[in-house]
């Protein structure tokens, strides 16, 4: 049998051998290079949908002094402000947030964004020094450093963290977080758009509220969240109408108010959600 140190040394006698130097050592070329480093730079820049799957990498290379690479880098830097862009977006919606528990939660996040958006700008600028001082950058370095060192600045400086300059939140008077409070939010939200609920059933893990002539019922469940059911036509099984509620539990009892009627207003007409 061929050790591994055999296999190793093994060449095809017929594989044309090209033989060099580089950098003052011998180099054999025995065949192509399989490797394109070119290409796999380039990826960096046209795979951006993958960007989010590189942030474990960054996390890992900063426990790791010196074992970052560029594709966590610029793959991180793009994931951040599309998920700040996606943010941006939601939060216009009414109910993105349940409670102003929820809005101090994110401008304290927003915080520490903004401090974490400033280290960036400082690192860009680390990094020209380490460039400069390898010879591979072009001209001088410390005016984009100085700009980008004044630009940390100037994100620190809007940092509400002061006491004269905090964001002050209002204090919360939205529907209490009970489960009593939901049933009746969801009830008298509804009637105000129309929809009477006739009975609402409690189980332990799920509680429905059944309609005014509408053989349909909403249901929330510690399993599959908020759904509207229809019949099926078979005696007592109903299955979902496909219609998308938010998941979570606590949602406000007017935006599921809204989500119902807008279901089965669409559904009466013949339309689709």
């Amino acid at each position: 049998m061929t050790d591994e140190a055999e296999l190793v040394e093994q060449v095809d006698d017929n594989a044309e051998v090209e033989e060099g130097e580089i950098a003052g050592v011998p180099v054999k070329w025995l065949g192509e290079y399989v490797l394109n480093i070119r290409h796999d730079y380039d990826r960096i820049y046209s795979e951006p949908d993958h960007d989010h799957e590189h942030v474990d990498g960054l996390r890992e290379a900063t426990q790791r002094p010196g074992s970052g690479t560029a594709i966590y880098s610029v793959a991180s830097a793009r994931h951040v402000a599309d998920v700040a862009n996606l943010l941006g977006e939601a939060l216009q919606q009414p109910f993105a947030l349940r409670t102003t528990r929820d809005a101090e939660s994110v401008v304290g996040s927003l915080r520490e964004s903004i401090d974490a958006l400033a280290s960036v700008a400082e690192g860009v600028g680390a990094w020209l020094d380490a460039a400069a001082a390898r010879g591979e950058l072009e001209g001088d370095h410390q005016p984009a450093k100085a700009g980008l060192a004044a630009l940390a600045a100037s994100l620190r400086e809007t940092l509400p963290l002061t006491s004269e300059h905090a964001i002050a939140v209002p204090g919360d008077k939205s529907p209490e977080l009970g489960m009593d409070d939901l049933i009746e939010g969801v009830i008298l939200e509804l009637r105000k758009r129309g929809h009477e609920v006739t009975q609402v059933t409690v189980q332990e893990n799920a509680t429905t509220w059944e309609f005014d002539g509408d053989a349909r019922h909403l249901t929330v469940s510690s399993e599959g969240g908020w759904d509207l059911f229809a019949p099926t036509g078979q005696p007592n099984q109903f299955s979902p109408t496909g219609h998308r509620f938010p998941y979570c539990w606590y949602a406000h009892p007017t935006q599921i108010a809204e989500l119902v009627a807008r279901a089965l207003e669409s559904t009466d007409d013949g339309g689709e959600d």
